[in-house]
């Protein structure tokens, strides 16, 4: 039987152990293999904006995984998504952006959604993915945001409690909402300690991500 080989894509890397977590959970069939530049993340912020020298190193390493042999592509960082909509168009294997699998399924299932993000432009980003997604499914929801800034820089220093704490601290201030979704990779663990309302769903971008890679290529090698 063939193994899937699906290519994690990284601007930083506390985003591979939560994606790898939920890959071993729930398919752990599958082989994955890892592309680290942690510098991406840094010349965007420096840069402020997406430009055609990050993007053509986009381009680079999703074509580089390609010819590696991947059956498919996973960028584990949300905010390069004009870049990895811009390479997709050119490959042959499903290349998908750290939020999509997770905005479809909210919006199909929920109503009122609320979003944590602990990066400003993702917020921006899965705003206009949630509308676009409420217009192809002609179903309209209402999407309440909160930015956990202090909440990345924590992990980034390596205070994961805090971190996990911080998300969970938006997340009770979204209690009218029935569906949460935790935007960033890195996000995820941080699902265990949020206590939902009741009849309230959590949405993490990693599940959402390794059930839609496993549902589109597992029948593929069985």
């Amino acid at each position: 039987m063939m193994t899937p080989h699906i290519r994690l894509i990284s601007a930083t890397a506390i985003s591979i152990e939560p994606v790898q977590q939920a890959f071993q959970a729930l398919w752990p069939e599958a082989r994955l293999s890892n592309l680290l530049d942690d510098s991406l993340l840094d010349d965007l912020r420096i840069a402020g904006h997406l430009t055609p020298a990050i993007t053509h190193r986009v381009d680079q390493l999703a074509t580089l995984s390609a010819e590696a042999g991947a059956s498919g592509i996973l960028f584990t960082c949300s905010a390069f998504g004009p870049a990895i909509e811009a390479t997709r168009d050119k490959l042959d294997i499903p290349v998908y952006k750290p939020y999509e699998a997770m905005v479809s399924h909210a919006v199909a299932k929920g109503e009122r959604l609320g979003l944590i993000a602990t990066y400003a432009n993702t917020i921006d980003e899965m705003h206009e993915a949630i509308q676009i997604q409420s217009e192809v499914l002609t179903k309209p929801v209402h999407l309440e945001t909160r930015l956990a800034k202090e909440a990345i820089d924590a992990l980034e220093s390596g205070d994961r409690e805090t971190h996990d704490a911080l998300i969970a601290e938006c997340a009770r201030e979204l209690q009218n909402c029935d569906t949460l979704l935790l935007a960033q990779f890195s996000m995820a663990p941080a699902a265990t300690i949020i206590e939902p309302q009741a009849g309230q769903t959590i949405l993490t971008s990693t599940t959402c991500a390794v059930e839609l890679f496993k549902q589109q290529l597992g029948p593929s090698f069985l």
